[in-house]
C-alpha cells in the first residue's frame, strides 16, 4: 500500500516465491507465489485486527479469495456488511456475501466493514 509519503514497492519486489520443505524424507522444496496486501477492517469488525487499529498488512498465498481470507481472519460472513477491494464493491448485496471469485492480487487494499450506524444492520431505519 502507498500512502503518497513513501516509495511504493518496486516491480522486483512485488511477488516472491515463498518454499517449504516436506517435514520428513527427500521430497523437494514446495514453491507458493506470495503476494501482500492491505486490509482494513471497520467498525465490529475492527477488533478482528487487535492491536492493529483495525489494519493489518498480510503476506498471502498467490490465488487466495476475498471469501477464504474472511475465514482466515476468522470473521464470520454474516458479521460482513460491506466489502471493497481497491475501493470497487465486492458483495453480492448490503450485508450479503461476498461475490463468488474475487481473487486477491498484489498490493490490493481490502476493506470490511460490520454494520454501519445508521443503517438497518444497525436497527436504525433507512430510506
Amino acid at each position: 500500500a502507498h500512502d503518497g509519503t513513501r516509495p511504493g514497492p518496486r516491480a522486483a519486489d512485488a511477488i516472491r516465491p515463498t518454499c517449504i520443505k516436506a517435514p520428513r524424507g527427500p521430497a523437494p522444496l514446495a514453491c507458493v507465489l506470495m503476494i501482500d496486501v492491505e486490509v482494513c477492517l471497520f467498525n465490529s469488525l475492527a477488533t478482528y485486527a487487535t492491536p492493529h487499529d483495525g489494519r493489518l498488512r498480510l503476506r498471502l498465498p498467490e490465488g487466495t479469495r476475498a471469501d477464504a481470507l474472511l475465514r482466515a481472519l476468522g470473521i464470520p460472513a454474516g458479521q460482513v456488511y460491506a466489502g471493497w477491494r481497491n475501493g470497487r464493491d465486492i458483495m453480492t448485496t448490503f450485508g450479503g456475501p461476498v461475490l463468488p471469485g474475487v481473487v486477491l492480487e498484489q498490493g490490493d487494499r481490502i476493506a470490511f466493514s460490520g454494520p454501519i450506524p445508521f443503517s438497518r444492520g444497525y436497527g436504525a431505519p433507512v430510506c
